[in-house]
C-alpha cells in the first residue's frame, strides 16, 4: 500500500478529475481544484469546497436530468433529489429480497458520507464566522 502526499492527489481523484473535465462540469472542477489546493494550506476551506464539490455535482445531475432544483439547496436536500431522481434512496422497495439488505446498507452509507461532509463543514469549515478561541482543524 502506497500512501499519497498530502499535496498530491490519489489516482481516484485524478480519475474523477478527468471524467468531470470530459463532462465539462465546470463548478464541480473548480470546487475540486480549491479543495485539493487548500488540502496541507487552509484544512477549514478544504473541508468547505469538498462540501461545495458534493452540492455541485448534486446540482449538475439534477440540471442535466432536467430536474427542478430542491426548495431546501443544502448537501441533504441536494442528495436526497439526486437519489430520488436516480432511484437510488435507501428506502426504495424495488429491490429483491436477496439483496435488499445489501442495497440499502451500501445506499444509507453513501447518504451518511454526504451528510458527514455537511456536517464537517459546518463544524468545522470555513463557511461560518467563529467565535474567539475557536479551535481549528488540523491540515
Amino acid at each position: 500500500s502506497h500512501l499519497v502526499p498530502r499535496d498530491a492527489a490519489g489516482s481516484a481523484v485524478t480519475a474523477f478529475t478527468a471524467k468531470v473535465r470530459v463532462l465539462d462540469f465546470d463548478t464541480v472542477e473548480l470546487d475540486i481544484a480549491r479543495a485539493l489546493a487548500n488540502t496541507s494550506t487552509d484544512a477549514e476551506d478544504a473541508v468547505t469546497a469538498a462540501c461545495s464539490l458534493l452540492e455541485s455535482v448534486c446540482r449538475s445531475i439534477l440540471i442535466e436530468l432536467q430536474r427542478p432544483l430542491p426548495p431546501k439547496k443544502d448537501i441533504d436536500g441536494l442528495i436526497r433529489a439526486v437519489q430520488d431522481a436516480l432511484n437510488l434512496s435507501p428506502g426504495r422497495s424495488d429491490l429483491s429480497a436477496e439483496i435488499e439488505q445489501d442495497v440499502r446498507q451500501v445506499l444509507g452509507g453513501l447518504t451518511s458520507v454526504a451528510k458527514g461532509i455537511g456536517a464537517l463543514r459546518t463544524h468545522a469549515g470555513d463557511a461560518h464566522g467563529r467565535e474567539r478561541g475557536f479551535k481549528r482543524i488540523d491540515a
